[in-house]
């Protein structure tokens, strides 16, 4: 068997699509942390008030974090071929796709990336 023949047999479509998600939720995912990690840093983890301690959670954040955390953890089920983790996966990234364009209406590179993986979802 040549390599690449070696690959195809191991891997397919299904991880793909399983990565694709997986990179979604990470992109999803990565402000959120970054802006955490530099905030705590900045603060030193010391708190003097409630509006310091509220600041550092980034209460608008909190959906962003969350859907790119279950779109990672979607991302696994995808690996197994589970038709809920595809529903799941698939309603998440309309939702984010929706609040982009309609109500935050900036559109960016995650957007289209995101209308790319709901495209191929819908393929698979």
């Amino acid at each position: 068997m040549t390599l690449i023949q070696d690959v195809k047999a191991r891997f397919s479509f299904a991880y793909g699509v399983a990565f694709l998600v997986a990179l979604n939720g990470f992109l999803l995912f990565l402000p959120v942390l970054q802006r955490g990690v530099a905030h705590s840093n900045a603060a030193g983890g010391n708190f003097s008030t409630w509006k310091e301690a509220l600041s550092f959670l980034a209460l608008l954040e909190i959906p962003g974090f969350v859907v790119g955390f279950v779109l990672l953890l979607m991302s696994l089920g995808l690996l197994i071929k589970s038709r809920i983790a595809w529903f799941f996966a698939l309603l998440l990234l309309i939702a984010t796709v929706c609040v982009d364009i309609f109500i935050l209406k900036k559109p960016d590179g995650v957007t289209f990336f995101s209308i790319f993986t709901i495209a191929v979802l819908g393929w698979f």
